[in-house]
Parts: structure tokens; sequence; C-alpha cells
């Protein structure tokens, strides 16, 4: 079952992001950021839920960007619990944010992946994705 997150959540959401990361991150100031996105109007955070155990979560961004001139969706975070792959859990999170974007009228789907994550990038591109951009970071 997918389903938009709540802050009853927080927790195993916390759990997922780290586990994509491999890294702790300060849990309470992840919950502000949480109960934050939770309350603006950008963004959709769905969890796939299998016998009252959260297993996978999407976290979508819906915004306007000025070189489409329409509103564009983009996964900022995707992950699904070791356990749960090759379960179709990533792609029932995948096609309901699919969903979700195009009732919110996107005219596209986004995202970006780590370079390292070279079965995610697989898993993107079986799910119709093509890898059209460059990205870029910088510390600050």
């Amino acid at each position: 079952m997918i389903r938009l997150a709540e802050m009853k959540d927080t927790e195993n959401v916390y759990r997922l992001i780290c586990l994509l990361e491999e890294t702790e991150f300060d849990y309470g100031r992840f919950k502000e950021i949480f109960e934050s996105q939770q309350k603006d109007g950008r963004y959709r955070c769905l969890v796939a839920e299998k016998d009252g155990i959260v297993t996978g979560m999407c976290n979508i961004r819906i915004e306007y960007h000025l070189h489409h001139c329409r509103r564009i969706a983009e996964i900022v975070e995707l992950c699904v619990l070791q356990e749960e792959r090759n379960r179709r859990t990533g792609t029932a999170l995948f096609e309901e944010a699919c969903r979700t974007a195009r009732a919110e009228n996107c005219e596209q789907i986004e995202l970006v992946t780590n370079m390292r994550r070279i079965h995610a990038h697989r898993f993107y591109e079986r799910l119709g994705m093509k890898a059209t951009h460059y990205g870029y970071t910088m510390k600050l």
C-alpha cells in the first residue's frame, strides 16, 4: 500500500533516509525539516507500507521552473528497505510519484542520483527514465 506520509511516520522515514545516505543525521533537526515539508504544499512524501510496516519512501517536490514555464516534479529521495528490494516496492513508489505528478499537471518528473548508485541507475532506466543531464555539486 502506498500512502501519503504523516508525522507518525517520522522515525521510519528518518531510518530510510539514513539508509539512503549511509549516515546518521541529527534526528531532532531531521524531524523539524520533515514537519516543515509536511506543511509545505510543494512536497509530497509517499510511504510504502506492508503489514503495518513502512518499507519504503519517496519524497517529491513540485515547482514551477522558469526554463519550462510549467510545473516539474522532482523525486528528491527514494529508498526501500534492503529486504524489500526486488519486490516491486520501489516501482510502486515511482509509479505513484508519476500519478501524483500527472494529477498536479506537471510536464515531467525528474531526479538526480549519486553516480556510485549503479543499481539505482538501472532501476530508473528500466522504468523509462533517460539520463539527459549532468549534475554538479560543490560543498560550501
